[in-house]
C-alpha cells in the first residue's frame, strides 16, 4: 500500500479505495448509528468517551456514508437512506425506531424487517466478506448471511461521499468528495 501524507489527495482510483477499504474485510458489522450521516461501525466495539465527556463504546473501523445507502438481506430491502427522511407529519425520527408497528401493511412489513436486522445486529455477527469500489464512487459490501451493504453517491448536498476511519485515528482515515476527489489523512 502506498503510503500519503497527511492532507494529500489524489484522482479517485477504484483499485485504491479498495486498498484503503481492505481493512474492513473479516471485521463484523456491530453498530449502526445516525449522527449527521450514517455510521456503520466495523470491529470490536472498545470503551469511548465522547468529547462532551460522555462514556460510549466504539468499533475500531468506522464508515460514515452521506450519500444515498441501503441495506439488504437475501435480496430483501432491510433500509436505507430514505428511511431517515422526515415523515409527512414533521418527524426525524426513523420509522423503524416506534415502539410500535405502523398500522400500513406495507410500513408495518418495513418496519418488521428492519427491527429484526437490528434486533441481531447485537447477536448475530455480519462480517464483511468483500468490498467493491466501482465508479463515480459506488461501494458495495459483502457480508455474511446474506447482507449486503451499498453506497450511490448521487444528488446529496455534502462536501463528501463517504469516508472511513480505522482506529480514530485521522492519519487513517480516506474520504471521497461529491468531486470525486479522495482526501487522505486529513
Amino acid at each position: 500500500m502506498t503510503r500519503h501524507e497527511p492532507g494529500v489527495t489524489f484522482e479517485y482510483s477504484p483499485e485504491r479505495i479498495s486498498t484503503y477499504l481492505s481493512v474492513l474485510v473479516g471485521q463484523p458489522l456491530t453498530d449502526m448509528w445516525r449522527p449527521c450521516s450514517q455510521c456503520f461501525e466495523f470491529g470490536e466495539q472498545r470503551p469511548y468517551t465522547t468529547p462532551k465527556g460522555h462514556e460510549t463504546t466504539r468499533a475500531q473501523v468506522s464508515l460514515f456514508v452521506y450519500a444515498n445507502w441501503r441495506i439488504a438481506q437475501n435480496g430483501v430491502v432491510v433500509m436505507g437512506s430514505d428511511d431517515h427522511r422526515p415523515s409527512r407529519r414533521g418527524s426525524k425520527r426513523r420509522f423503524y425506531d416506534r415502539k410500535t408497528p405502523p398500522r400500513d401493511p406495507e410500513r408495518r412489513r418495513a418496519w418488521t424487517i428492519a427491527n429484526a436486522f437490528l434486533s441481531n445486529l447485537k447477536t448475530s455477527r455480519f462480517v464483511v466478506l468483500s468490498v467493491e469500489v466501482g465508479a463515480a464512487g459506488l461501494l458495495h459490501l459483502t457480508l455474511t448471511k446474506g447482507v449486503t451493504i451499498d453506497v450511490v453517491p448521487c444528488g446529496i448536498d455534502s462536501d463528501v461521499c463517504w469516508w472511513y476511519l480505522a482506529d480514530r485515528s485521522p492519519s487513517a482515515e480516506c474520504w471521497v468528495g461529491p468531486d470525486l476527489r479522495v482526501y487522505k489523512g486529513i
